[in-house]
């Protein structure tokens, strides 16, 4: 897209995943790496909920001369129980 052109408001869910994106509910370690062939490593994904209701982030791995891969991160964390004993 132009950087002249205004791509206008984005759409709830956009808006939705930009927010998950700003508050880091969603982290990821490694970032970037060089893989020989047959060569295997361990990619983390952290989970940090900020408020109650279900989170989802649409991840795109970006690998050189090869097809992307397009992963969706889900979670939902529910109301905290609280409990009282007299």
């Amino acid at each position: 897209m132009e950087k002249w052109v205004d791509p206008g408001e984005p759409d709830e869910s956009k808006a939705f995943e930009k927010e998950v994106i700003a508050k880091k509910i969603f982290t990821i370690e490694t970032r970037k790496g060089t893989l020989a062939p047959n060569e295997q490593t361990d990619v983390n994904v952290c989970y940090y909920p900020k408020w109650v209701g279900k989170h989802y982030l649409d991840i795109e791995f970006l690998i050189i001369n090869g097809k992307p891969l397009s992963i969706t991160f889900k979670g939902e964390t529910l109301h905290r129980r609280a409990q009282l004993s007299l």
